[in-house]
């Protein structure tokens, strides 16, 4: 079933059955993959009944709403069940009370800048490896000092430890990495 939404956008459905496959997201990046030209796209998960239907729309909506705010720095594909995309959505809602939330829990390393993506992106990593420098160094692809190096930068361009407030630093960047610089300052 497919809707025009606006001039631009539609909400299409796919009817999945139960030879679907495991993995129909995977399916139709594969399809979407080499057309650079291809549409935009935002998925919900493939969920059961009427209500799944509606739940999964909802999702995509999620998805679209992060896409949207990420600007140009999204991926052409997004799909609500990739890790940390709800929050992000969530988030997404009010983008200059996150945007004051991010810089009052980031501090300086909130700054649209290279040096400070770098030491964003490490950090992220890091601890959602659960704060093992050599999990992060494998998953970056970089020397295990290196690692321990950006994120003792990152903690000291911070300005404050990170062990009292790990949740929020953790979702902080999160949505940083998701919303790209809507929320980050000049």
């Amino acid at each position: 079933m497919f809707i025009a939404a606006d001039r631009l956008t539609g909400w299409g459905w796919i009817a999945l059955g139960a030879d679907a496959g495991a993995n129909p997201i995977g399916r139709i990046r594969a399809l979407l993959a080499d057309k650079s030209d291809g549409p935009r796209v935002a998925l919900g998960t493939a969920l059961p009944g009427v209500d799944g239907f509606r739940r999964s729309h909802g999702q995509a909506q999620n998805a679209r709403r992060v896409a949207i705010a990420a600007g140009s720095a999204s991926p052409r594909i997004v799909a609500a069940s990739e890790p940390g995309l709800t929050p992000a959505a969530l988030l997404s809602g009010d983008i200059g009370e996150t945007r004051a939330w991010v810089r009052e829990t980031l501090g300086p390393l909130a700054n649209d800048s290279k040096n400070d993506r770098l030491l964003r992106e490490t950090l992220r990593v890091f601890l959602r490896e659960g704060g093992s420098y050599k999990a992060a160094a494998e998953e970056l692809n970089l020397h295990f000092n290196s690692v321990k190096y950006r994120v003792q930068r990152a903690i000291s361009r911070r300005g404050c430890p990170i062990e009292d407030d790990r949740l929020d630093v953790e979702l902080a960047l999160l949505v940083c990495h998701r919303l790209g610089t809507a929320v980050l300052e000049g």
